[in-house]
């Protein structure tokens, strides 16, 4: 991939450079707090999330997985990103883990197929995915406060 940068777009919609250095960005989210972003990191052998701290101007790896992380986004806390890993050979499937990288990345659901974290409900219990093949994916709630239940599919995307 392209070497990119990560920028701030102003609301007058023009760039201004968070100090990050160039690398392979794909997709970039922001923590709840705005003090970091957890971004997607395409290298020639690595493709795992790291996160850049504008404050003290880091860029530190989260994942250290085989296989293709991507799609994060953080829980609502702050304390966890959420992701879709792709292990060699397979779908990708729906984990989570610590925001510092420390602890084992957790399953969040033991179902088959292509699974995307979409977004979080305000409250931060219920986690939407999006699964299955195009195009005709569904939207499917996890719940948080447990182990990852899931509940039922709750429509087509």
């Amino acid at each position: 991939m392209t070497p990119r940068s990560l920028v701030w777009l102003n609301r007058q919609g023009q760039e201004e450079p968070t100090g990050a250095p160039l690398r392979s960005y794909g997709t970039a989210r922001i923590s709840p707090d705005g003090s970091r972003a957890v971004v997607a990191l395409y290298d020639d052998t690595l493709d795992d999330l790291w996160i850049w701290d504008f404050a003290r101007r880091t860029l530190e790896r989260v994942t250290k997985t085989a296989g293709s992380d991507m799609s994060p986004l953080w829980d609502r806390s702050g304390r966890q990103v959420i992701w879709a890993l792709a292990v060699p050979g397979g779908a990708p499937n729906v984990y989570r883990q610590a925001a510092d990288g420390t602890g084992a990345p957790q399953q969040l659901i033991a179902a088959q197929g292509f699974q995307y974290p979409a977004t979080m409900t305000p409250d931060g219990s219920r986690l939407l995915i999006q699964q299955g093949p195009a195009p005709m994916m569904q939207i499917r709630a996890v719940d948080l406060t447990t182990t990852g239940r899931s509940d039922q599919q709750k429509g087509d995307v």
